[in-house]
């Protein structure tokens, strides 16, 4: 029997062979594949199990790495001249009573110091273990704006910064004469009005020592700007333009105009070639405001000199 049986086998395989098909496999085998499929779901199952016991152990860690000690901001390193109080930036103001590097959010750190008007641009950046770094460029006041009643303090490029505080620096010089519609807190203005006035201060800076500080600028959309000096207090008619021009005009003839200004109302530069100077007449009163600025009064009909 066993002969037949081995006979038997040996046959079917031979068989298989030359029609291309694989042998089955005998009987025992099969009852072992079948067996083993437990196996492969236990697998599965293990895998399952420790996936999830490794993200619970992750997250674990992460817990207790972001709330280690370790990482707790000590320090902020402020790189450049920062005149801006830090305790108001959307961010840090949290971090007040201790916060973790590793969860702080910079990017809206930087968001908060962009948004304040007084800084041109700013970079945040985390130093491990425990130190923020933020890089700053701030606005430098350089004029005082007036406008509708309240001086504001505003840089080279005519951004308005914020308004004038008990302790603020008033030895700037004011542009006068704006709408509110001309400019706004932290934005750029647009037109000519406040760019040509800060070009105008500039050009009279350039000849300090002639003309001395500048007390004022007054806007005027029609007719322009006029000039005020701390050494001559009376109105200087600049215009729109050829402020180089006109400022050097102004300079050869201050010295005659200095020995006179008691008598002077206005000087009007406006004209091609020509320093036009008004005169008061004889008794009329000069009254000079705080801050240079000449504010004429009783006068009668006056003369034109050139």
């Amino acid at each position: 029997m066993k002969d037949k049986r081995k006979g038997g086998y040996a046959a079917r395989e031979t068989e298989m062979a030359l029609f291309g098909s694989p042998p089955s496999p005998p009987g025992p085998t099969r009852r072992a594949v079948g067996r083993a499929r437990p196996k492969r779901s236990f697998c599965a199952l293990s895998w399952i199990g420790g996936t999830a016991f490794s993200v619970l152990l992750a997250g674990v860690l992460a817990k207790g790495i972001t709330g280690s000690p370790f990482f707790a901001l000590e320090r902020i390193a402020v790189e450049g001249s920062l005149q801006t109080s830090l305790g108001g930036i959307p961010g840090l103001v949290a971090l007040k009573g201790g916060g973790n590097l590793l969860t702080l959010d910079i990017s809206e750190v930087a968001r908060g110091l962009g948004s304040r008007p007084e800084i041109r641009r700013a970079s945040v950046a985390k130093r491990f273990p425990n130190e923020l770094v933020v890089k700053v460029e701030e606005r430098k006041p350089s004029v005082l704006v007036l406008v509708e009643g309240k001086l504001y303090q505003a840089d080279e490029e005519g951004v308005l910064l914020r308004e004038i505080g008990p302790g603020d620096p008033m030895d700037l010089p004011v542009i006068s004469g704006l709408s509110r519609s001309a400019v706004a807190v932290g934005v750029k203005p647009d037109g000519r009005q406040v760019p040509s006035a800060i070009r105008l201060l500039r050009v009279v800076e350039q000849k300090a020592s002639t003309f001395g500080p500048v007390s004022e600028v007054r806007v005027d959309p029609v007719e322009g700007l006029t000039l005020f000096l701390e050494e001559l207090p009376v109105p200087v008619r600049v215009g729109w333009e050829n402020f180089e021009q006109k400022i050097s005009r102004l300079e050869r003839v201050l010295s005659k105009l200095a020995e006179r200004k008691g008598e002077l109302v206005s000087v009007d530069l406006r004209f091609d070639h020509q320093v036009v100077v008004r005169q008061r007449p004889a008794g009329a009163k000069v009254v000079v405001r705080k801050g240079g600025t000449a504010a004429l009064a009783q006068l009668s009909p006056v003369l034109s000199d050139r």
